[in-house]
């Protein structure tokens, strides 16, 4: 199956290209925006691991810990081996119940 990545001509190249800048606005603080390429990105192209575990990740730094989760978990459906999704689930294994 053609996914819309491809359809629309962008390459693996320029996928990684916003995959990376996705983490430097998390790593900026820019939660929001994180999300919004991510998001993007899993439109473009469904079985993109990073972009997953990045939305998991962004997802878990706004308190949204069930949705957290299963990007988390959607991540490694398609990559069992995608560490920042591995460190994710841990971390939110970790929490205690009040800390949602």
């Amino acid at each position: 199956m053609t996914s819309l990545a491809q359809k629309l001509g962008l390459s693996r190249t320029g996928r990684r290209d916003m995959v990376t800048a996705g983490f430097a606005l998390l790593g900026s603080g820019n939660i929001d925006g994180a999300a919004t390429i991510f998001q993007g990105l899993l439109v473009l192209e469904e079985s993109d691991a990073d972009s997953a575990a990045g939305l998991g990740t962004a997802r878990e730094a706004q308190g949204r810990f069930e949705d957290a989760r299963q990007w988390y978990e959607t991540s490694l459906a398609i990559d069992f081996g995608n560490a920042l999704a591995r460190n994710g689930l841990a971390r939110l294994a970790d929490r205690k119940p009040d800390q949602g």
